[in-house]
């Protein structure tokens, strides 16, 4: 199974984040605007944000995103 992971706003976090070793592609934006979120995504499983909008709307074009992953729940 292809698991690709992508990371959207990689600069709001200080700390040091590895690549999932689950991973069989791992993408980091260091901004991502709202206009932009869609077509980064587009084919993800799994998408890391932190400070940018996950919306109800954009989440329906995104039919393989699996897991939505805030930066802040300890995950």
């Amino acid at each position: 199974m292809t698991l690709r992971v992508v990371f959207l706003d990689r600069a709001s976090l200080k700390a040091k984040v590895r690549k999932p070793s689950c991973a069989t592609e791992y993408v980091e934006h260091e901004k991502t605007a709202i206009d932009e979120i869609a077509a980064r995504l587009a084919g993800a499983t799994v998408a890391i944000v932190n400070k940018v909008p996950m919306r109800a709307e954009t989440l329906a074009k995104l039919p393989t995103l699996k897991i939505d992953r805030g930066g802040g729940d300890g995950l």
